[in-house]
């Protein structure tokens, strides 16, 4: 339930001896990270919203809970958790005991599901049942559109879920089989005005223990969860979005990679899923906490569909055919970078520079309409669709360089020593400039960072003792 070329110049002026030496780097423009990369959000939602148009997705799923009153729910569709969990309380210090009875689990004969928890004695002594259901080892899926349309109950202790849990869950156990709340509600902190999703995994550092990334939903004023509302999920590899009622309009959370590497997780969603459906009662040592006199008993949650849809495609994972190539250019040429992909349509691409998504890059061509130095530097393609993502080959945009002259002239003289302490210098070329000191052409050390860059940029030297042995650079950064 729950990321060259050097050039120097030699010259002399009296006992003064420079020696400039011109350093080109490259500059990375966004911070590289590891990654698989994401499909962007703002792509997803066009792709798939337009899927949902048109109907390119198919229902492969579903439950409508149409039996007849005071029965169980479809046996070949879900099976049951019993007890009170290993270890006891399910690992949340929750109190009730899962039962497959009709007292806690039936359909109403109207065409929904009704879990029910049920509150038996008073004080201290009293106990609670309630149920909680699977598609375990009856259905499974990865990826696709994943929704519930749900009536929840509200009272302090009470937590309602609608969620997922990896099919490895058996052999990997949790929490590296993932978890996915697609919807949980909790009255403490929450009411009955607001509803969660998340996404648990292990750490990256620590596979035994789960981070959690969520976020929340309010809804608008005049909602609650005691109404009908729709739960649910788009789900693509390596992203999930959530979202409540409209799938077009309303989604509140995205989830990438990227997100839950930040927060120093391991993305563990890219393999099939089981649904779960559960009303759990919680202690006052629970997240959820415990019941009181005003919770009200039994209660009810009512669920009037479950449904997973899946691209109606045939299943082609996104394969790179023809990659992009390295380019070299002279400084301000337009360049153009393109990758040939094949796949089950739609095709999402996504394009990084030096290791960083470039945001709005999404089309198989990625253009630099004027590349100057700062574009100088590495490229990559991501293509995804439903069924997998490929990565390109690592290539490389190299700029031509301008060259740059340094001409220092001394303008102040130190009153104590009698010593130039303070230059002006005369830049051209590209970018901004570091320049450094040096007493062997060996240690350096920078004397000014970044000064206001080419023209007349003054620095002035602290540490000069003696002019015959003091020798100076400028690199210059693009």
């Amino acid at each position: 339930m729950r990321s060259m070329a050097a050039r120097f110049e030699n010259y002399r002026s009296g006992k003064v001896f420079l020696l400039v030496c011109f350093v080109s780097v490259l500059r990375l423009l966004t911070q590289a990270e590891t990654r698989p990369a994401s499909i962007g959000a703002s792509e997803v939602n066009r792709v798939f919203n337009q899927a949902l148009t048109n109907g390119a997705w198919q229902l492969v799923w579903s439950d409508e809970f149409s039996g007849p009153s005071a029965s169980l729910p479809d046996r070949t569709k879900w099976a049951y958790d019993t007890g009170r969990g290993n270890p006891v309380g399910w690992g949340n210090s929750e109190l009730e005991n899962y039962t497959s009875n009709t007292q806690n689990v039936h359909t109403d004969g109207g065409g929904h599901l009704v879990i029910s928890a049920i509150k038996s004695g008073t004080g201290s002594s009293a106990t609670y049942t309630s149920a909680r259901i699977k598609t375990m080892g009856l259905f499974s899926f990865q990826y696709g559109m994943i929704e519930a349309s749900m009536n929840l109950p509200s009272g302090n202790g009470l937590w309602p879920a609608f969620w997922m849990l990896g099919t490895n869950i058996t052999s990997v156990h949790w929490p590296a089989c993932g978890e996915v709340d697609i919807m949980e509600n909790i009255n403490r902190g929450m009411g009955p005005t607001a509803v969660q999703s998340t996404l648990h995994g292990p750490y990256q550092q620590n596979a035994t223990a789960s981070f959690s990334l969520g976020t929340r939903y309010n809804f608008p004023a005049g909602q609650n969860i005691g109404q009908f509302h729709v739960y649910g999920m788009i789900w693509s590899p390596q992203q999930v979005q959530f979202f409540v009622d409209d799938p077009v309009t309303n989604i509140f959370a995205t989830f990438t990679t990227n997100d839950v590497m930040k927060a120093g997780g391991q993305w563990v969603f890219d393999h099939p899923f089981f649904l779960v459906l559960n009303l759990a009662v919680g202690s006052t040592n629970s997240w959820s906490g415990g019941p009181d006199a005003t919770t009200p008993f039994p209660a009810n949650m009512l669920v009037d569909y479950v449904r997973v849809y899946q691209w109606n495609a045939s299943p082609a994972p996104a394969q790179i055919q023809v990659p992009p190539t390295s380019v070299v250019t002279s400084e301000n040429s337009p360049v153009y970078f393109s990758v040939t992909a094949t796949g089950a349509a739609p095709l999402v691409y996504h394009w990084f520079f030096n290791g960083g998504l470039l945001t709005g890059a999404t089309n198989s061509d990625l253009s630099v309409p004027t590349a100057g130095r700062l574009a100088a530097g590495t490229y990559q393609v991501i293509v995804s669709n439903l069924f997998g993502s490929a990565t390109s080959s690592t290539v490389t945009l190299s700029i031509t360089g301008v060259p740059a002259s340094f001409d220092p002239t001394r303008v102040a003289v130190d009153a104590d020593t009698g010593l130039f302490r303070a230059w002006l210098v005369d830049l051209t070329g590209q970018g901004p400039v570091e320049i450094d000191a040096s007493t062997n052409l060996l240690n350096w050390s920078p004397v000014a960072t970044n000064p206001s860059g080419f023209g007349q940029a003054p620095f002035v030297d602290p540490s000069a003792t003696n002019f015959n042995q003091r020798f100076y650079r400028a690199l210059v950064r693009y």
